[in-house]
């Protein structure tokens, strides 16, 4: 597989692949600590088969014993937001230059055979962003093959949250997230598209291989397989990861100086490389130690 064909999960909708049976579930996690209080940072995957066992006792009893469940973003509080802003402000199905003029069109018709059988017709997709083609064609790949954002670490974790009365914080809305593809050069959502459209068939393994990294927490070969190829488009590295670490940080920091447990779950990617939440805090003094 090259690693190439993987750039298209480089947005943190990153997803994941069957649980191998016996392996150890230990995904990266960290722990901040405070004068006052203690932050736990947890590296997610936003997609996941259903009854995957992902979370440890030991994980399991530091979110228990948590006050406060910090996510990227929290559904509830954003549904109707997403279909409204997709469909009045981001223009996703008026985009003014059609997408057979912005692909090659060898390219194009492995687009138009994808989307096809997926049931998307060529006359709905042609008037797509590139950002939107790209992301909705990963959706329905990773759907294809069993994979579901409402079984994604996220999704588990807000039911859990809201079940037990955790206090809920959002770090950023599914809007802004939104904006942040939708604002990408031209150039760089159609590199993005062509990596996605290269990678159709390949969904499987890819899966595989994030996911034995990630359940593992291999922090290693997450950083080779999700920052490595994200660098080679630069505006979406500034843009997806470092932007958004150095947005986060002070809010963060703010829960460090609130008394208690804070558990934040977001998404791995965000926490490995050079530009990561965890060199951030060391950056600004903190003691950070690997879980």
């Amino acid at each position: 597989m090259k690693i190439k064909s993987i750039r298209f999960l480089l947005i943190s909708l990153l997803l994941i692949c069957a649980y191998p049976l016996g392996l150890l579930a230990e995904p990266a996690m960290w722990r901040v600590e405070g004068d006052e209080s203690t932050l736990y940072l947890f590296g997610t995957f936003h997609r996941l088969p259903e009854e995957v066992d992902w979370l440890s006792p030991e994980r399991e009893e530091v979110l228990r014993n948590s006050s406060t469940l910090v996510l990227e973003t929290i559904k509830s509080q954003t549904g109707k937001e997403i279909k409204t802003f997709l469909s009045q402000n981001l223009g996703i199905a008026i985009s003014r230059i059609p997408l057979n003029l912005k692909l090659e069109q060898d390219t194009y018709n492995v687009l138009k055979e994808q989307m096809e059988a997926y049931g998307v017709s060529e006359a709905t997709f042609n008037r797509y962003q590139p950002w939107y083609a790209a992301t909705l064609l990963t959706r329905l790949g990773g759907e294809e093959v069993g994979f579901y954002s409402e079984f994604g670490v996220e999704s588990v974790l807000q039911a859990q949250a809201e079940e037990t009365g955790k206090r809920l914080i959002a770090l950023e809305t599914a809007a802004q997230q939104l904006l942040f593809l939708a604002d990408l050069p031209n150039e760089t959502q159609v590199e993005m598209l062509q990596q996605t459209i290269l990678a159709w068939g390949e969904f499987e393994e890819i899966y595989r291989i994030m996911f034995e990294a990630w359940i593992a927490g291999d922090i290693e070969t997450t950083e080779q397989l999700v920052l490595e190829p994200l660098k080679t488009l630069p505006p979406m590295y500034q843009v997806l990861i470092k932007n958004r670490n150095t947005a986060w940080l002070e809010p963060l920091e703010d829960l460090l100086s609130q008394k208690g447990v804070h558990f934040v779950a977001v998404g791995t990617g965000h926490l490995v490389g050079p530009d990561s939440l965890i060199k951030l805090f060391e950056e600004k003094g903190y003691r950070v130690v690997r879980q």
